[in-house]
């Protein structure tokens, strides 16, 4: 599927996750898609996401600077998948602000958990000249989930994508 979202009707309603059924990826997996807020304990307020055919962002209109977005991969067979990447396109409106532009542009984070405990997650961050980003895990082990935040600026997303490979026995 070239865009998540389009798994979804034109419903604005916050809900505590959303299921992309494994029927868009092959029945190889199904991708839960999740938000919350860390809080300075440690632990983590679970928020609702904001899902539609046309955006997607965590707890109202668009994600506040350090709540979640997580991308939670679900195995559904047996053989297995890895993901190669996660294409981003951030919505224009949400405040997010390209390098160039004038400003600070929006810096986003990411971490990247692998079904393998005994690897290290993978954690970053990027700026951008445009409103797309891929987040490259070819050669990569199977990953658990995918997080994504902005430390400085509010922000949604306008499209997501999903590349994979599958890991035949």
């Amino acid at each position: 599927i070239s865009n998540l979202l389009d798994a979804f009707s034109n419903n604005n309603s916050p809900k505590p996750s959303a299921i992309v059924d494994s029927s868009y990826f092959d029945g190889y997996f199904e991708v839960v898609i999740d938000g919350y807020r860390p809080s300075s304990g440690g632990g983590q307020t679970d928020l609702d996401v904001k899902i539609s055919n046309t955006d997607l962002a965590v707890a109202s209109q668009s994600t506040s600077p350090n709540d979640r977005l997580v991308f939670d991969i679900v195995e559904k067979s047996a053989s297995g998948v890895t993901l190669e990447s996660v294409d981003l396109v951030f919505a224009q409106t949400a405040g997010f602000k390209l390098v160039g532009a004038g400003g600070t542009p929006t810096t986003m984070n990411y971490r990247v958990v692998y079904q393998d405990s005994s690897i290290a997650a993978t954690a970053g961050s990027f700026t951008t000249s445009t409103y797309a980003y891929s987040l490259d895990l070819s050669g990569r082990p199977p990953v658990d989930y995918v997080e994504f935040w902005s430390s400085n600026t509010n922000w949604k997303l306008g499209g997501v994508g999903l590349s994979y490979e599958t890991l035949d026995p």
